[in-house]
């Protein structure tokens, strides 16, 4: 099986023993429970199923269907990087030594919360791309409100569009 993602809907095409599968890219909250494992390739197809009828998956295709799904989903948001999030860099630090060491869950939806305000229970409803394309102008916006934070970005900007080869690779239709 393999994934695609066609634009501008993010449709997904999984490629599945016997049949195609096109379905919708996923809410926040449904990718999170894809991630976790709670969330079934039958109820993911019944959901977000563009196509008539629902092709019986064996439990194997089942799992692999969920993994094809994820692994579309990270390959266009890694395609689109410079859209859809700010690149890491190892050398770098924004923030300052006394900051709390434990990731905190829920920061990233409270940056997209301060910056759109769609509250936290609203954003499990976004398409996931929309809430990744949310976070990161949050982060962008965030990171541009200190000099170092600036510097850090225009260091991201040199660094990815020095990497852009070819803008003509990328699918029609997209920005």
């Amino acid at each position: 099986m393999t994934g695609i993602i066609n634009n501008p809907r993010f449709v997904i095409e999984i490629k599945v023993p016997k049949a195609d599968i096109i379905i919708d890219a996923p809410t926040k909250g449904d990718y999170n429970m894809m991630i976790q494992g709670t969330f079934t390739a039958q109820e993911y197809i019944k959901k977000y199923g563009i196509c008539e009828e629902i092709p019986p998956l064996a439990e194997s295709t089942a799992d692999k269907f969920i993994e094809d799904v994820i692994t579309a989903l990270k390959e266009y948001r890694e395609q689109y990087r410079d859209i859809l999030g700010v690149p890491k860099k190892n050398d770098y630090s924004v923030g300052n030594e006394n900051e709390q060491e434990f990731p905190i869950l829920t920061h990233a939806d409270s940056l997209v919360y301060h910056h759109s305000g769609i509250d936290m229970i609203q954003q499990r409803e976004l398409p996931v791309i929309e809430y990744w394309l949310l976070l990161a102008d949050a982060i962008k916006i965030r990171l541009s409100e200190t000099q170092k934070g600036r510097e850090y970005l225009q260091d991201c900007y040199i660094d990815m569009h020095s990497q852009i080869t070819d803008i003509s690779d990328r699918p029609q239709g997209v920005i």
